[in-house]
């Protein structure tokens, strides 16, 4: 009986666990190629570096508390990485994020920077967050 009743309380717990914890995402964004001669500069103030670039946008209920975020690109190799903010992968970077409020929603919004010539990448940028208590 005691072993039945902690089973129990452990699967309550981790019930309220889940439902407490969310994880908002902006899913698998494709970003171009920048152009096979860099003639397409579409990231202004990129150090006159040739880019294209694809801004990234997460919303979240107003009042949301944000524990993590994560960006994650594709790699050369058929892989994906999960990469620092600013951290350059292969050519391609995520930059500039920052966090604020709408009248409706907390936004996170970051940029990411492909610039590569030969091929394009994919991103995703996944934010955990919880509810205010």
């Amino acid at each position: 009986m005691r072993l039945s009743i902690l089973g129990l309380v452990l699967a309550v717990a981790s019930v309220l666990v889940a439902q407490d914890a969310n994880t908002a995402t902006t899913g698998w964004l494709t970003i171009p190629r920048c152009g096979g001669n860099c003639t397409i500069e579409r990231c202004k103030g990129d150090n006159g570096g040739c880019a294209e670039c694809v801004l990234f946008r997460v919303y979240l209920p107003l009042g949301a508390n944000i524990k993590e975020i994560r960006y994650y690109t594709d790699t050369n190799e058929g892989g994906v990485a999960q990469v620092p903010l600013e951290a350059d992968l292969q050519y391609a970077k995520f930059t500039g994020a920052k966090t604020y409020s709408s009248s409706s929603n907390v936004i996170h919004e970051v940029t990411f920077q492909n610039r590569r010539t030969d091929h394009g990448k994919r991103g995703k940028v996944d934010v955990d967050w919880t509810s205010p208590h």
